[in-house]
C-alpha cells in the first residue's frame, strides 16, 4: 500500500461515521501542511499521513520520515490549542503520534519508541474516528504486542 491508498482507507473510515468529515489538503504554494483536515462531532484534528509496509526486520528507523516543515505546521497547530497528529500506518497497525514527542530521534520513526510517543494505537481506523469524536483523550492503557 502507498500513501494514496492509505488516504483512501482513512477517508472511508470517516465516511462511515455520521457527523464526521475528512478531506485531503493540497496547497501548491505552502509545503508541509498536514495532509488531512478532519472533524468528528465538533472535534477538529489535523493529520499528517505516513505509511510503511512493515517495520525493518532488524530494528532501526522506518524509511518514511517527517519533514521539518510538516513537523513545524503540526507543532504550530498544537501550540495554538488544536489537535494535530501524525497518523502512521505500519502494515495493518495504526499509530497516532503527538509531534511534540518526536524529540528523541527527530523525524524518524522507531518501533521501540511507539509506546512512549503514541496517543492512540489500533488495527481499525473506525476506532480512530471514535477516539477523535471523544476529543482525542490521552490513552495511558495502550498495550503493545
Amino acid at each position: 500500500m502507498n500513501e494514496s491508498q492509505f488516504w483512501n482507507k482513512v477517508r472511508a473510515a470517516f465516511k462511515k461515521r455520521r457527523g464526521a468529515l475528512a478531506w485531503k489538503v493540497q496547497d501548491a504554494y505552502r509545503s508541509g501542511l498536514p495532509d488531512v483536515d478532519a472533524i468528528v462531532n465538533g472535534h477538529v484534528v489535523k493529520l499528517e499521513l505516513k505509511y510503511a509496509n512493515g517495520w525493518p526486520p532488524r530494528g532501526g528507523a522506518l524509511q518514511t520520515t517527517l519533514k521539518a516543515t510538516q513537523r513545524a505546521h503540526l507543532l504550530a497547530w498544537a501550540e495554538a490549542g488544536g489537535h494535530a497528529f501524525i497518523l502512521l500506518g505500519v502494515g495493518k497497525i495504526y499509530y497516532v503520534i503527538d509531534p511534540t514527542n518526536l524529540a528523541f530521534h527527530g523525524s524518524k520513526f522507531y518501533k521501540d519508541d511507539m509506546e512512549s510517543t503514541c496517543e492512540w494505537y489500533g488495527d481499525r481506523l473506525d476506532t480512530l474516528v471514535q477516539w477523535i469524536s471523544e476529543g482525542c483523550p490521552f490513552h495511558f492503557d495502550i498495550t503493545f504486542e
